[in-house]
């Protein structure tokens, strides 16, 4: 089973990563969580200064972090206010209201994590197009993460 999609992005791209990956996808019925103690940033511009927080709608959080480069976050998205858990596992993950998990980390390495096929297509079709690096499709087989966070040292719930 298809569980999402993981690329590496080129060097000349990283600041523009997330409007890329989402090019041509309706963002806006999702509400995003952003872990905090799980995101971190480097401004490009002089006298940046980002607001960046914890709870975003829609496309609210894609146009603050435009034009920065993330260093590492992990992003969930949420159709509904639901069962708004922070999924550690894989299994967390397919029991929760999450559509969607996203892992950028080490500025390049992106894994998404999708309950939608009609979304991951797109997601695909647009790392293609936009000339990411080593995609492969994540299924069961060859899934080797433990963890879906880009921080280590969080435990089970």
């Amino acid at each position: 089973m298809i569980r999402g999609i993981h690329f590496e992005l080129p060097d000349d791209i990283c600041n523009q990563a997330l409007s890329l990956i989402f090019e041509n996808i309706d963002l806006s019925s999702y509400k995003w969580i952003n872990y905090l103690d799980q995101f971190e940033c480097y401004c490009c511009r002089r006298n940046c200064e980002i607001d960046i927080k914890e709870f975003y709608n829609g496309n609210e959080l894609f146009s603050i972090v435009n034009d920065e480069y993330i260093l590492f976050m992990k992003l969930q998205a949420f159709v509904n206010s639901g069962n708004e858990i922070n999924c550690h596992t894989y299994n967390q993950f397919l029991k929760s209201d999450c559509e969607m998990l996203i892992l950028i980390y080490d500025v390049y390495y992106v894994d998404i994590y999708i309950k939608s096929i009609d979304i991951f297509n797109k997601l695909k079709s647009n790392a293609l197009k936009s000339g990411f690096l080593d995609i492969v499709v994540i299924t069961d087989e060859n899934d080797c993460r433990t963890k879906l966070d880009v921080i280590s040292g969080y435990l089970d719930t």
